[in-house]
C-alpha cells in the first residue's frame, strides 16, 4: 500500500519545486540548536542537562552531476555552545575564517534526499557528529502544495518512513515532515529497537521558489528504556535500569546578506570535485549519513555517557531516605563496566561529600566507593576523612 502511495505521489509531483542552487555561490544559514538531556523517574522528568549552540552553517553547491543533484561543501563558523545555564559555560568552537574542523561535503538530489557525505578521517568526530547534525537538516523530499507522500527514506537516525506534506504557495514550498519509532526498518544505533526506544519527530523545510533553502527546523523527542546498556550483557546484568528523555530541536535561516553580500569574505577557497573525493584525496571518506550516524554512535557509547552515570549517583544519594541494596549495586556495576573516565565523576562527588552534614548521604558515598576498583583511593585522595563509622546496616 506504501509503495502505491509513492507511486502515485511522484506522478502527481510533476511540476513541483525543485533544489537549483547556483554554482560557487556560499549561503550562510544561522543556526540555533538545543538539547535538553534528563532522566526519567516514576514518570516525571528529572535533573539532567541542557546544551544549547549557535552558529552560522555555510554551504556551497560546487558541482552538478549529469542527473541533476548537487555536490555541496559545508563548514560551521563562529560556533558556540553552552552546557547549563549562564554565559560562563560558553565554550566557542571554531572561528568565523576557520570553520568547525575540516569541511564536510555531501551530495543532494534536486527533490532534497542527500543520498552520500564525505568526512575526513582526521576530523575530530564530535565535529563530524555537528556538522552531520546540520546537513541532515537540510534532507527533505520536495512536493507540491496540498499533496502528501509517505517515503522510505536513510537519514542518520536509520531506514524509515516519513510521511511529507506540501503547503505553502507559489514563492515558498513548506515541507513538513514526521515520523515515530513505528516507522523504522533499522535503526542506527543497533542498542535500540521499537520496543525500547520512543521517537515523535517532525521537521518543516521552506523552499523558495528559486529552488534554494530559506529555512529548516527539526524537532525531536526520544525516550530510552533501560538507557544504561550498551550492549545485550549489560541489559542482562541490569548495569543500570533507567529510562533517558532527550528532547532536541535545531533550526536554520537564511542569513539576510546570504548570497546577495559581494563584500562577503569567501568561505570557502579551495573546494574538490566528487572525482577527487572518491579517490581519497586529503583522506576523504564516503559514507551514507545513516552509516556514518552508527559509526559515530559506537565510538561514543565506548566512551559510556557521563550525564547516565551522573544522573544514577545523585538519583542514588540525594534522595531522602534510604535507598535499596539493589538501586546502590547497580550504581556499582555500572561504574565497575566503565572505563576509567567515569571515576572523575565519582571523585567529584567525594569531593562534594567533604562538606555534607547529611550522615545518610555520607554513608552512600562510602558504601559505593568500598564496593569499586580504586575506591580507597577515592577516599584517601579527597581527604575525606569522615566523622562517622561506615554503616550498611539499613541498607
Amino acid at each position: 500500500m506504501k509503495s502505491l502511495c509513492i507511486l502515485l505521489a511522484i506522478a502527481l509531483a510533476h511540476g513541483q519545486i525543485q533544489l537549483n542552487y547556483p554554482l560557487n555561490v556560499e549561503f550562510d544559514y544561522n543556526l540555533a540548536g538545543t538539547l535538553d538531556a534528563r532522566g526519567i523517574n516514576n514518570g516525571q522528568r528529572s535533573s539532567g542537562a541542557l546544551s544549547q549552540m549557535t552558529s552560522v552553517a555555510s554551504i556551497q553547491a560546487v558541482q552538478q552531476n549529469t542527473d541533476g543533484s548537487f555536490l555541496f561543501v559545508m563548514n560551521m563558523f563562529g560556533t558556540q555552545v553552552n552546557v547549563g545555564q549562564g554565559v560562563e559555560g560558553i565554550e566557542t568552537l571554531g572561528d568565523d575564517d576557520d570553520g568547525l574542523g575540516e569541511d564536510m561535503y555531501y551530495q543532494q538530489s534536486q527533490n532534497g534526499e542527500i543520498t552520500q557525505v564525505w568526512y575526513q578521517s582526521g576530523d575530530s568526530p564530535y565535529f563530524v557528529e555537528v556538522k552531520l547534525g546540520a546537513i541532515n537538516s537540510f534532507h527533505t523530499h520536495t512536493l507540491n502544495v496540498n499533496q502528501q507522500m509517505s517515503v522510505l527514506e536513510s537519514t542518520v537516525a536509520g531506514v524509515h518512513y516519513s510521511n511529507y506534506v506540501g503547503s505553502g504557495s507559489s514563492s515558498l514550498l513548506n515541507v513538513n515532515k514526521q515520523f515515530t519509532q513505528e516507522d523504522f526498518q533499522s535503526f542506527s544505533d543497533p542498542n535500540v529497537s521499537p520496543s525500547t526506544v520512543k521517537i515523535s519527530a517532525s521537521g518543516v523545510a521552506g523552499v523558495a521558489s528559486q529552488g534554494y533553502f530559506q529555512s529548516t527546523g527539526i524537532n525531536q523527542l526520544v525516550e530510552i528504556n533501560n538507557a544504561g546498556a550498551t550492549s545485550s550483557a549489560d541489559n542482562n546484568n541490569n548495569v543500570m535500569d533507567m529510562t533517558m528523555s532527550s528532547y532536541g530541536t535545531l533550526a536554520l535561516s537564511l542569513s539576510a546578506n546570504s548570497a546577495a553580500n559581494p563584500e562577503k569574505k569567501k568561505r570557502f577557497n579551495v573546494t574538490m570535485t566528487s572525482h577527487e573525493l572518491n579517490n581519497g584525496t586529503r583522506s576523504y571518506k564516503a559514507s551514507t549519513t545513516k552509516d556514518l550516524a552508527g559509526s559515530l554512535i559506537k565510538q561514543r557509547s565506548q566512551r559510556k555517557p557521563r550525564i547516565q552515570l551522573e544522573e544514577a549517583i545523585r538519583s542514588a544519594i540525594e534522595t531522602n531516605g534510604v535507598p535499596s541494596v539493589k538501586t546502590l549495586n547497580q550504581v556499582i556495576r555500572f561504574i565497575q563496566a566503565s572505563n576509567s573516565d567515569v571515576l572523575q565523576i565519582v571523585e567529584q562527588f567525594f569531593q562534594d561529600a567533604r562538606f555534607q552534614t547529611d550522615s545518610e548521604y555520607r554513608k552512600k558515598m562510602f558504601y559505593i566507593a568500598t564496593s569499586i576498583p580504586t575506591g580507597d583511593y577515592l577516599i584517601w585522595s579527597t581527604d575525606w576523612n569522615p566523622p562517622i563509622e561506615p554503616s550498611t546496616s539499613k541498607l
